[in-house]
């Protein structure tokens, strides 16, 4: 049976629901239930859809989303296309991100803050750093400041580069030094709005790997996002060497452990007892 939802508010909730249970295969399923019933999406429909397909990685399903907006006389928005960049994030397909970058300007879509980082995260997810320094130049020549997610991105395009660069490690903690300077990219305060609407966390957004930790009350620390991604390559590159720099520099610091800072100095040095031990213990009195 389809008669599950007889107007479009009713197949926005079902549709929201969907999204918010994470079982995006069933979008395509319900909008194509939506144009049998005869009901008309709406532009919040389309929205609902495509950070669905987002939260799911289904990039295909979101151009297809998109195309169908287009059909409909609806123009997708700047909001509609940071959503977008963000699953060609997730999908590790920068050219389709470039492309959409593109697309915006062909049809007037002025950028803001959160398109830039959007774009910054998608690129890096490929290791593109001259893509990436090609975005910081763009944003500086906007007026647009750096901020911890734009030195996220610089760290995770370094990490994932290919192939591997002997620097990496170097630039990593440069990064994270150059970070406690960061300024706030400048915002209108409707940037974070639908975000907050729609429950996009911004570490979702950007594809950073706390993403999906970012709603567990108590997990990670929000103001150690550098040290998140920066501790997150460590592991992922094995680089015990610059774990214990950073460590070090988040000693001095006087900051806390969080959890996910603990996962991922005990994922990269699970194998070395000599530097797993002492870590425990100073994970441990900092808990105390």
């Amino acid at each position: 049976r389809r008669n599950y939802a007889n107007n479009v508010s009713e197949y926005n909730t079902v549709i929201g629901s969907l999204v918010q249970q994470r079982r995006p295969y069933l979008l395509r399923d319900a909008y194509d239930d939506m144009l049998l019933d005869g009901v008309q999406p709406v532009r919040d429909t389309f929205h609902n859809l495509i950070v669905g397909t987002m939260k799911g990685s289904r990039l295909q399903d979101a151009f297809y989303f998109r195309d169908q907006m287009r059909e409909m006389g609806l123009q997708p928005d700047v909001n509609l296309y940071n959503f977008l960049i963000s699953t060609c994030g997730k999908c590790k397909n920068s050219d389709a991100a470039i492309l959409l970058l593109e697309e915006m300007k062909a049809h007037g879509v002025k950028l803001k803050g959160e398109t830039y980082i959007c774009l910054l995260n998608a690129l890096a997810a490929t290791g593109r750093t001259d893509q990436v320094y090609a975005i910081v130049r763009d944003m500086t020549a906007a007026g647009l400041g750096l901020n911890k997610f734009c030195y996220a991105g610089l760290i995770t395009a370094f990490k994932n580069k290919t192939p591997a660069s002997e620097d990496t490690p170097a630039k990593i903690l440069e990064f994270v030094q150059q970070s406690k300077g960061w300024q706030y990219v400048e915002r209108v305060a409707n940037d974070s709005a639908e975000n907050i609407m729609m429950n996009v966390s911004e570490e979702e957004l950007y594809n950073l790997p706390t993403a999906e930790f970012a709603h567990r009350r108590g997990f990670i620390f929000k103001q150690l996002t550098i040290y998140h991604v920066a501790i997150h390559a460590c592991a992922d590159l094995g680089s015990k060497e610059t774990l214990e720099a950073l460590l070090d520099m988040f000693t001095k610091e006087n900051f806390n452990y969080d959890a996910f800072i603990v996962m991922q100095a005990v994922r990269c040095v699970i194998f070395d007892v000599e530097i797993l031990i002492p870590l425990l213990r100073c994970l441990k009195s900092s808990q105390a």
